[in-house]
């Protein structure tokens, strides 16, 4: 995984990249999700949803990527919904919040304190930094990091 490469934080990183441009990736969210599941001891959609006070038929859409709206799309849980999946599973909130698109809760820890009172100036370096992390990272043939955009690719 690039943050590992850069060696800092996996969820200090992300919290980096999401002030920058974080998306909601139904498919690396669903894939993270699955894979806390299998290591709970729910043995059932169902249960998880119960122990998260959330409809089974949102944690099987969350899981699947899978529409679950009109216009088509995954829809994207709220961080209400990611916070008690988390909890739930046991899981670190930040990264599942950072995997749905959503301001971690503990922004303000380590490296990233006072992020928000750069002026857009020095943001626009930190980003300049990351894209070149990001080129380097996907010019190479990397398994951790061929999840990287082939718009970096040159």
């Amino acid at each position: 995984m690039l943050c590992n490469t850069i060696q800092i934080n996996i969820p200090a990183c992300q919290a980096l990249q999401y002030n920058f441009e974080m998306t909601f990736d139904p498919e690396r969210f669903a894939k993270a999700l699955r894979e806390l599941w299998a290591a709970s001891p729910y043995k059932t959609q169902s249960a998880l949803a119960e122990a998260a006070d959330i409809q089974r038929s949102s944690v099987s859409a969350y899981m699947n990527a899978r529409p679950q709206s009109i216009t088509g799309n995954p829809s994207q849980p709220t961080p209400e919904t990611v916070i008690a999946l988390a909890k739930a599973l046991n899981a670190d909130a930040d990264y599942l919040l950072l995997l749905a698109g959503h301001a971690p809760q503990n922004y303000e820890r380590g490296h990233f304190k006072g992020v928000n009172r750069l002026t857009p100036e020095q943001k626009q370096v930190i980003q300049q930094t990351i894209d070149i992390f990001l080129e380097k990272a996907a010019a190479e043939e990397n398994p951790d990091t061929d999840y990287i955009d082939d718009d970096f690719k040159g």
